[in-house]
């Protein structure tokens, strides 16, 4: 923690009016937030008051004070992620600035994030890659679609902005969500929730930990429990679609055999079922899909044919061990992951049996790390390892499209292998005591192969519904096969500078170029698509500021950076006489740029105010498709602006304290594809949550009163264009509003 500094000092001064000068030039700070995870710490002896806490992260994979990190670094505590109800990652839009969690349809399963308007959300399919990674308990999830599941037992959740290719490998252009959850204790103790709240949300779980052998062995079991009826309903038979029921269920194992020796197995089930999903039509009138009766506005009144639940189950096994020996510190992680799941989807959304779709998924991933972090002087440190990761999936899906192809069912099974094996270090020299420099390389070696098989069946009765049935019962037409296999080897690196002006104030700058992996096209229809396509790249250049004023009272975080995106991994459809095919290209350049801001401030122990603002502009520099120019144009799913303000005060009286809280959070427009049609664009929205926190003085009960989108808010989240047949889109979710009790008894 940072010692109370002198009110009257030249560096003081000189530090004021750097703020001055950093926050003056973004001219909308005043209104920002950050982190929302401030809380009150301890009084010190040189301090009055409290103050902020010292939020811990683990953002360059050790434990460090946040405001140390020289890069732009965003941490919500499992505390935050409580008083709002962030029951999912989508909850925390707004809430970073330039940080979004896109719903690419009315499940959560396919959530994909984009930092600083990077992030492939136009294409969610899972043997695509990732822009943004992200990691749990230290493990990288090898498809978007693995860590997303309810935050319970969370400790904190980190949002690193900027490639982080150094420490963390490929398919980290835009950053990291880093994922942390809360670790056994080894000592006795009991810990939970119960909520309820309208649409029949039921919420329960509770964890415990317990020791088995005194100080040589502990464990923990943790479990929740979450039940919900659909937002929407199903005009067909006026039942809820996209209802949720999931089940979270881990399992830990600590072993302590020695004072420099810890080894933790944790072995973890989620199991998810979500209603029959089903997106908005709001296809235009030159389209197939179009009906008048389609509304471009978002409603909860939709149409499904298809009503089975959307099913998905994760396995993962992780051990980890950490060994403090005379060189320095060892760590290994060790881990299996196993991920499964199926859904089926009306994708016309309209009272016909015009198109539907399904989509069955199985993927296993299997990683190591091992790293040592060590101090070779008093004045360096280095931080280096090898990883390996081998990643396979098997995805079947199968559509039909009754109107324009009676009978015909098309099928496809992409089957995915990838491996990857990198070096990396990084390291810092404090050169002074108030300058460090730093460096990072890593050098990766990643090797794809993919096979796609294609058969086209014929059945000249069709179930919307029964689609094993419809194959079973139906005869092959024809079939051909793709394959491809390519690697690549690719360095990504980092070199920084920070300059501590004072023991509250520290300025950065760095650069850094991070790739995204090529790959090869698994939705063709023709195997001449295949592929393979490339990697793409990015150059970063940032600077900013980390401060704390006044005592802690007062926090401002501030960057700016410049992004120079190369040979963009774009979705594009390629035809062979009419027929397309969905292909990845190399076929763009970019720049993306903007300002943030982050500010916590604490004006009395009672009172906390944060705030974020951040400024995106993103923009094609060169993107020619299918003879047309779009340069100029704005990249998906990169809104201008981003924002929020969080303001709590706590009552303290002898017996309970009282804390109403309040969170406003902005999300600019968007388009949903460079093509920008009409139905591509996303309007800006407002979203407005509160709570109440009655927590008696021992802090082992609390009840909470709660709403999300408190004024009911309607919105689009995404939306697709697949001209001449269709565009839908997704719907956000209406107000929520509950009651939650807590206990905790540790």
């Amino acid at each position: 923690m940072y010692k109370k500094r002198s009110r009257a000092g030249s560096t003081n001064r000189t530090s004021g009016r750097l703020l001055a000068i950093l926050l003056g030039s973004t001219v909308i700070a005043g209104h920002a937030l950050a982190q929302g995870a401030a809380e009150q710490a301890a009084p010190t002896d040189e301090a009055m008051f409290a103050g902020l806490e010292v939020v811990t992260v683990t953002a360059q994979k050790q434990t460090e004070n946040l405001q140390d990190v020289p890069f732009s670094v965003s941490a919500v505590t499992g505390k935050s992620l409580e008083a709002f109800q962030y029951k999912d990652l989508k909850n925390l839009n707004g809430v970073m600035p330039n940080v979004l969690f896109t719903q690419m349809s009315n499940v959560s399963l396919t959530l994909a994030p984009s930092i600083r308007g990077i992030g492939l959300t136009n294409n969610p399919d899972p043997y695509t890659g990732t822009e943004v990674a992200v990691v749990v308990d230290g493990v990288v999830q090898g498809t978007r679609l693995l860590g997303l599941s309810d935050q319970f037992d969370i400790e904190r959740i980190e949002v690193l902005r900027g490639p982080q290719g150094t420490l963390f490998g490929a398919d980290t252009l835009g950053g990291v969500v880093n994922i942390v959850s809360r670790q056994p204790t080894g000592q006795f103790g009991v810990y939970g929730e119960v909520t309820k709240g309208n649409y029949d949300e039921t919420n329960a779980a509770v964890a415990v930990n317990f020791p088995i052998v005194s100080d040589v062995l502990a464990g923990k079991i943790s479990v929740s429990q979450r039940t919900r009826d659909g937002f929407f309903t199903n005009d067909a038979d006026n039942q809820d679609l996209m209802w949720v029921n999931s089940t979270k269920l881990r399992g830990y194992l600590l072993f302590t055999p020695t004072s420099n020796l810890t080894a933790t197995f944790t072995a973890g089930h989620d199991r998810i079922r979500n209603g029959a999903d089903v997106a908005q039509n709001v296809s235009l009138p030159d389209e197939l899909f179009w009906r008048p009766s389609v509304s471009a506005t978002p409603s909860f009144r939709l149409y499904s044919d298809s009503v089975q639940p959307n099913n998905a189950d994760l396995g993962t096994y992780t051990l980890n061990v950490d060994w403090q020996t005379p060189i320095g510190d060892v760590t290994s992680i060790t881990n299996f992951t196993n991920f499964s799941a199926y859904n089926i989807q009306d994708v016309d959304a309209l009272p016909e049996f015009l198109m539907n779709a399904g989509r069955n998924i199985e993927s296993d991933q299997r990683s190591q790390e091992l790293r040592l972090s060590t101090h070779p002087t008093e004045s360096t440190s280095l931080l280096a390892g090898l990883f390996y990761m081998d990643t396979h999936s098997d995805i079947d899906t199968i559509s039909m499209l009754p109107t324009l192809a009676p009978g015909i069912i098309t099928s496809q099974r992409v089957i995915t292998d990838q491996r990857s094996l990198a070096l990396f270090a990084q390291g810092y020299w404090n050169v002074t005591d108030a300058i460090r420099l730093g460096g990072g390389f890593r050098i990766t070696n990643v090797s794809t192969e993919l096979a796609s098989i294609n058969p086209t069946n014929f059945n000249p009765v069709l179930s919307p519904v029964n689609y094993s049935e419809n194959l079973a019962n139906s005869t092959l037409i024809s079939e051909w096969v793709a394959k491809g296999k390519h690697s690549w080897t690719e360095p990504s690196g980092k070199v920084s500078v920070d300059y501590k002006i004072d023991e509250g104030v520290m300025l950065y700058g760095y650069y850094a170029r991070g790739f995204k992996s090529g790959g090869f096209n698994g939705r063709i229809t023709d195997p001449r698509d295949i592929g393979p396509y490339n990697p793409e790249y990015i150059s970063t250049f940032e600077i900013g500021m980390r401060s704390d004023w006044f005592g802690n009272r007062l926090r401002a975080n501030v960057s700016l950076f410049h992004n120079k995106w190369d040979d963009m991994q774009v979705p594009q459809s390629v035809f062979r006489g009419s027929v397309a095919s969905s292909t990845i290209l190399n076929a763009a350049s970019a720049t993306t740029k903007g300002i943030e801001v982050e500010l916590d401030a604490m004006p009395t122990d009672e009172l906390l105010v944060s705030a974020s603002l951040g400024y995106l502009s993103a923009a094609y520099d060169n993107f020619t498709d299918s003879g047309v120019d779009y340069s100029g144009r704005a990249t998906p799913y990169a809104p201008q602006w981003t924002g929020s303000l969080t303001a709590s005060y706590t009552i303290h009286t002898d017996h309970f304290d009282l804390t109403p809280s309040v969170q406003y959070s902005y999300i600019g427009a968007r388009w949903a594809a460079f093509t920008q049609y009409s139905v591509e664009h996303l309007d800006s929205y407002n979203m407005v949550n509160a709570n109440v926190d009655f927590a008696l003085a021992d802090a082992q009960w609390k009840l909470s009163l709660w709403a999300t989108n408190l004024f009911d808010k309607a919105y689009f989240t995404s939306s697709l264009n697949v001209p001449p047949l269709f565009s839908f889109a997704s719907v956000g979710a209406p107000r929520q509003f509950g009651v939650t009790l807590r206990f905790d008894f540790e």
